[in-house]
């Protein structure tokens, strides 16, 4: 074999490498998307100042999130994606309790209160002073059952009016944020 031939067969060989590498990575990519990670958009203004909602009456797009899709269990303060048959598509939402404890809303001081201790909120928008006479408080969840409200608590339809949402109806953990550019990074329960 001369020199020509070895090199040609060193480069073929490179390059035969490198598609097997793109392959596995676009591979790996893809079913890390169907079956671990998903993307979902905010929708509307329930989620503001943590995130901004699409509204289409102004051409605004709404932030971009990455959930893992794979969890079953979800902690207080948790962003989550939901898919309840209340709303016509997924939405984003803050657990803010978990099964086994008891939720109570004083809309007169606009506090939430979990086990009896006010929870410290820095993420919401205003004091919760809206909610619903569906809801009687205190309410306790029973197993698979997750209390969540939005963080613009007067501007979200949540738990306060379509009473706790089940495990079953949890989509997933928000962990990323995609979009805008300018805001890209984790997401926390801040």
């Amino acid at each position: 074999m001369d020199s020509k031939e070895t090199t040609k067969s060193k480069i073929i060989d490179e390059l035969i490498e490198w598609i097997e590498t793109l392959l596995f990575s676009f591979l790996t990519i893809i079913l890390l998307f169907t079956f671990v990670l998903r993307t979902s958009e905010v929708n509307g203004p329930s989620m503001y100042p943590t995130f901004v909602g699409r509204d289409d009456s102004i051409g605004q797009s709404g932030d971009m999130l990455i959930y893992l899709s794979c969890l079953t269990e979800f902690d207080n303060g948790d962003v989550v994606v939901v898919n309840s048959v209340a709303f016509d598509e997924p939405i984003i939402k803050r657990v803010i309790a978990k099964p086994g404890q008891t939720v109570t809303v004083d809309y007169e001081i606009g506090a939430v209160y979990v086990d009896g201790v006010e929870i410290d909120e820095p993420y919401i928008n205003e004091p919760t002073y809206t909610g619903s006479a569906r809801i009687e408080y205190p309410i306790t969840l029973g197993e698979g059952e997750y209390f969540i409200m939005g963080d613009n608590r007067n501007h979200s339809s949540d738990s306060r009016f379509i009473g706790p949402v089940t495990e079953e109806e949890i989509f997933g953990k928000v962990i990323f944020r995609i979009a805008p550019i300018d805001k890209i990074g984790v997401v926390g329960n801040e």
